[in-house]
């Protein structure tokens, strides 16, 4: 028999009121006793998947918050962001709306920062945030005596700040946006120097990666350009002696992390993150409780959910912070840890091995994830990074004695060819202005930028023919014969557009061009029908209206290969038989076209490893000696999953990523030995690789 919905409604209600009572009289308890002067700070970690599921969780933490206000001295509520999933949706806004206001009638102060989901689009490429000032906006706050009297942009809550005073004590609460922009950082600026009196705690929805480091250029691809957690502390937190404690939220692949550092004048500052959202429940409503006793100099901080009435207990969740620093000696040794990688914006960027650190003349070589760790006194020292293949990298730094010491390297692969001196620039290599060549060209192109590379294009007479993600551009382009104009540009970090223009001529064509039907692809090898041995190479043009966004390889339906551009050119390694084989290519606006053959395999001409998993070089051989640019064919054996992609390394540096299991391309390199490695990845997360020695002369 089926109970009727209000019976089922008021059931839950009652349920959820009795809860709340047995997690009120446990969380109570679980606080340590208050001295004079202390007072509590709850912070709610990402509420949005509460706000789109579960109001009643969200629900039974502002309730507990009520309840436990003037008994445990609560100061003030802080949300870290992501206060809703989808930042115009009206229900999951009335949900947050109505647990909030909890904390209105109980007359709890609060501030909640923006996060990404926050905004009105998903990624906010255009920060607009309607709605969030709607419901979280400066009206909201209108008559709260602990508002602040600036934001920014003004009208708005994405930047603000609180004040609060406790015990005699000034506190000032600065609530920045998610990935804050350089003007957003100069708002801030302008707020701490007019506040120097005040205790600072810094609330922004991204700060503190899931290993204790700062977010930095190689952990998210979050508002590329504007300022990670890294940039934050070097431009604003690590300069301003009166901010101890920066809260965050936002990532997902860890549900807590920590870290303290010493700013430039001494002071310690505390970071801290905390994130339930991938949990039960969507966090099954664990909050974080501190406790700040100016008298004893130390932050309490314990985790506890009303919703369920559990503590969590283990190092990671309740732990206690010495507050500020009062001079007591450190330890006398200052342990540095860090990593090198290449510097890749928003790319997860590439670890290096085998890096040479030296860190006041202590020095380390990095292992297979790039890390190293150091010990030394501490100070003002010059430190640096060098490895094969990349420029090295220089800094100056203070090591303390208190804290770990994070001290990362991000190398800029040596460029290929002589670079100018301007930052940022770019330098077409290959080919040279005003120079004829054949179709396909080889176009290789560096740069001299300050800031990571995050894409380069080359545009053609006017229209992009290709695009592409990383660090260095080494790729050909098949054009018709005749004069061309080609503009190659880089976009960096900073979002700077910069690039350099050079005319050709196209002579005599070869390899694969393509057909006059627009739309239309040309399968130019293997011949319809024909009998070839595996790997075997595919050579395609597509002809289409718009530029082509991206040209695939399928065989027997499934797709083996993709690549940027309307060309194709690459093995494809496959097993012996008939095999039905699809080129096709999607322009900028969707438009989809398409050629299918058949093929027969039969002899491999390049055994592949039985080693499984493995990667067989086919071409070039090992310590053989060739012309540039290197021919490298290479496929794999993988029986457990499939390889997603394989990738090129030269002499430590990574110049070539392509789709699926095999690889066929060639690559400029410059006279003298070289060492090549053809690295696969599988769908499991494996990376196997096969490297060899030659000569280019």
């Amino acid at each position: 028999m089926c109970r009727p919905r209000w019976s089922l409604l008021t059931s839950r209600i009652a349920a959820l009121s009795i809860a709340l009572l047995v997690a009120t009289l446990l969380g109570t308890s679980l606080l340590q006793a208050q001295t004079a002067g202390d007072f509590t700070i709850v912070v709610l970690p990402d509420t949005q998947n509460y706000s789109q599921f579960y109001p009643q969780i969200f629900d039974s933490q502002a309730q507990w918050v009520a309840n436990n206000a003037a008994g445990q001295n609560i100061a003030l509520v802080i949300g870290v962001g992501d206060v809703v999933n989808i930042g115009k949706d009206a229900t999951q806004t009335s949900n947050a709306n109505h647990s909030i206001s909890i904390l209105d009638q109980a007359g709890v102060p609060y501030v909640f920062a923006i996060g990404n989901h926050d905004y009105e689009t998903l990624p906010p490429t255009s920060r607009a945030a309607t709605t969030f000032n709607q419901y979280l906006g400066p009206s909201r706050y209108a008559n709260k005596a602990y508002y602040g009297s600036s934001n920014y942009p003004p009208g708005s809550n994405e930047n603000f700040y609180a004040t609060f005073t406790w015990g005699g004590k000034s506190y000032l609460i600065l609530v920045l946006e998610y990935v804050p922009r350089d003007s957003a950082l100069a708002w801030a600026k302008s707020i701490l120097d007019a506040n120097t009196n005040k205790e600072v705690i810094v609330v922004t929805h991204s700060y503190l990666y899931s290993d204790s480091t700062q977010v930095d250029e190689c952990d998210t691809a979050d508002m590329i350009g504007d300022n990670d957690g890294s940039r934050q502390w070097s431009k604003l937190i690590s300069q301003y002696s009166n901010i101890s404690v920066v809260l965050s939220g936002h990532i997902t692949n860890k549900f807590n992390a920590r870290r303290s550092d010493l700013g430039v004048a001494g002071n310690f500052v505390h970071q801290i993150f905390a994130n339930w959202q991938d949990w039960t429940n969507g966090g099954n409503g664990y909050l974080r409780i501190m406790q700040f006793s100016p008298s004893n100099n130390t932050i309490n901080v314990k985790t506890y959910s009303p919703y369920t009435g559990l503590s969590l207990s283990d190092s990671g969740n309740q732990f206690t912070l010495k507050w500020h620093n009062d001079g007591a000696a450190g330890s006398g040794t200052a342990v540095v840890n860090g990593r090198v990688r290449t510097a890749s914006y928003g790319l997860g960027c590439n670890s290096i091995a085998g890096a040479t650190v030296n860190v006041g003349g202590a020095t380390a070589t990095t292992d297979s994830t790039g890390r190293y760790s150091l010990t030394l006194p501490p100070g003002q020292v010059a430190a640096s990074a060098s490895a094969a293949g990349y420029q090295a990298g220089t800094k100056s730094v203070s090591l303390n004695d208190y804290f770990p010491n994070e001290l990362d390297f991000f190398l800029f692969p040596v460029p290929p060819c002589q670079q100018s001196t301007t930052d940022p620039s770019l330098t077409v290599c290959k080919p040279l202005n005003n120079s004829t060549v054949t179709s396909p060209a080889n176009i290789v192109a560096g740069v001299n930028s300050s800031s990571p590379i995050n894409s380069f294009s080359i545009w053609m007479d006017g229209i992009k023919v290709y695009s592409t993600s990383g660090v260095t551009l080494n790729t050909n382009v098949t054009m018709s014969a005749g004069g061309h104009q080609l503009i190659v540009q880089a976009m960096n970090g900073d979002k700077r557009v910069f690039g350099q223009t050079i005319n050709v001529t196209a002579g005599s064509t070869t390899g694969c061009q393509p057909s006059a039907t627009v739309p239309s692809v040309n399968i130019c090898a293997p011949a319809n029908n024909a009998t070839v041995s595996s790997p075997f190479t595919v050579q395609a043009a597509a002809h289409m209206a718009n530029p082509v966004n991206n040209s695939q390889i399928w065989l027997d339906g499934v797709k083996v290969y993709q690549v940027s551009g309307a060309n194709v050119n690459t093995s494809v390694t496959t097993a012996a038989g008939s095999h039905r084989l699809t080129v096709q290519s999607v322009d900028t606006t969707g438009v989809l076209t398409k050629q299918t053959i058949f093929v027969t395999i039969g002899t491999s001409s390049c055994t592949l490893s039985s080693t499984d998993p493995s990667v067989t070089i086919c071409t070039p051989a090992p310590n053989s000696t060739v012309t540039s640019p290197v021919k490298i064919v290479a496929g794999t054996t993988d029986s457990a999953a499939t390889v997603t992609n394989t990738f090129v390394w030269v002499d430590g540096v990574k110049q070539w990523t392509a789709s699926g299991g095999s690889l066929n391309t060639s690559i400029a390199m410059s006279v003298g030995t070289h060492r090549v490695t053809v690295q696969a990845k599988d769908s499991s997360g494996r990376y196997f690789q096969s490297t060899v020695n030659i000569t280019v002369h």
